[in-house]
């Protein structure tokens, strides 16, 4: 019996062990979603992951699906059909939900990169590459020195410097990388904690567990977002510009040289 006991303790123990690092994990990622939130204008709102979780939704834009768990839940839930003394709160976390989220979802629908937003985003890149752009002109005027170096060292390293998409992509992860970078660690969090929810047995643990995978799919249904509408307003825009002032340097070297 006592052996019995020891390794329930230790099982426990893993367990809860294993549940801290979860949640460490979220609060790290949380940090991050709001640094970015907090520097470029968008909205965090953890609310949201509780008005889907009560809709037994994944976060979506669909308001066909979010209609479609709503009257699932009215027709099983209604106090007229079910006398059970969780059907009214059910019932009114539901109406609360599906008024929330009918506009979350048309929201959603047509949601753009505000104009604040794209300025903060688009100077915090453009800095970041002209910080880097002063420190390979600095490492090419040491590199060629006088200019009595061979040919084909030369052409190198001109040509290193020329190499915007590698200056780019460098701007963008120190500016935002943290952020472009969280939907991988997000997707592994919200499968960590699914699978510590199946082999938790504590009730007030699983409403735990429950509430955080709730509002992590909800991060990772903000993050897709954001990220997509940053790719597609700021970065096409960012490599576009960064490609332009690459061609007119290599003008102008090769202007010089004739």
């Amino acid at each position: 019996m006592q052996l019995i006991d020891f390794l329930s303790g230790m099982k426990r123990k893993a367990l809860d062990s294993q549940e801290a690092k979860l949640y460490e994990g979220i609060d790290r990622a949380k940090g991050v979603f709001k640094v970015f939130a907090r520097r470029f204008s968008f909205e965090y709102d953890a609310s949201y992951a509780h008005y889907f979780s009560a809709l037994g939704l994944k976060p979506t834009g669909d308001l066909a699906a979010i209609r479609g768990a709503y009257r699932a839940i009215i027709k099983k839930y209604h106090p007229d059909v079910n006398k059970s003394l969780l059907s009214e709160e059910i019932t009114r976390e539901a109406n609360e939900a599906y008024r929330f989220l009918s506009n979350y979802s048309m929201h959603s629908e047509g949601e753009s990169l505000q104009r604040a937003s794209k300025s903060a985003l688009m100077d915090a890149l453009s800095d970041e590459y002209e910080r880097l752009l002063e420190k390979d002109y600095d490492n090419l005027k040491r590199s060629l020195g006088d200019g009595s170096v061979e040919r084909w060292y030369y052409d190198q390293e001109i040509g290193r410097f020329l190499d915007w998409n590698r200056r780019s992509s460098l701007a963008v992860d120190n500016a935002i990388g943290d952020y472009m970078g969280l939907g991988k660690r997000l997707k592994a969090l919200i499968g960590m904690g699914k699978r510590l929810l199946k082999r938790e047995k504590d009730e007030r643990k699983m409403k735990m567990l429950q509430s955080s995978i709730a509002e992590v799919e909800y991060l990772y249904d903000r993050h897709t977002r954001i990220k997509k509408l940053v790719e597609r307003d700021v970065l096409k825009d960012f490599y576009s510009s960064t490609r332009r002032n690459s061609e007119e340097f290599s003008k102008r070297i090769k202007a010089g040289e004739r």
